[in-house]
């Protein structure tokens, strides 16, 4: 054990950026040299491109990035709040998780619960109902 702080997900973001960065630099490097390859070879440019094309369009067969589940802790701070805040949500019921290794919370789950929450305090855990101008806040 090293001793150093967890990172936040704000600096998982940016390490996840950093290396998204470099691999797009390496793969446009290898495709550079590829296609002058086929250039010194004679090879038809224009196929390789649409041999690439081809496999790029094997991977939109996968869904789309956007986040399919978020850890507690990641919930926490979206709702910019505590994890022990998030778990006791999930306990009493009024959102929903499920457990793989870990608590995770579906993105369709936790739109659910702020559908919801509007007009209600949960900060002690059971919801209360707001009136006026705390409900706008």
């Amino acid at each position: 054990m090293t001793g150093l702080a967890p990172m936040t997900v704000e600096e998982r973001r940016k390490l996840n950026d950093l290396a998204r960065h470099q691999f797009i630099t390496r793969m446009y490097s290898e495709i550079l040299f590829d296609i002058q390859v086929c250039e010194l070879e004679g090879w038809d440019k224009m196929e390789f491109i649409r041999q690439l094309q081809n496999c790029l369009n094997e991977f939109k067969v996968v869904k789309s990035v956007e986040r399919k589940v978020y850890n507690v802790d990641e919930v926490a701070e979206i709702l910019q709040t505590t994890a022990p805040r998030i778990r006791k949500l999930i306990h009493k019921g009024y959102l929903k998780a499920f457990r793989i290794g870990r608590v995770l919370v579906r993105n369709e789950d936790l739109d659910e619960f702020l559908a919801g929450a509007s007009g209600k305090d949960y900060t002690e855990g059971d919801p209360v109902e707001l009136k006026g101008a705390e409900s706008q806040c």
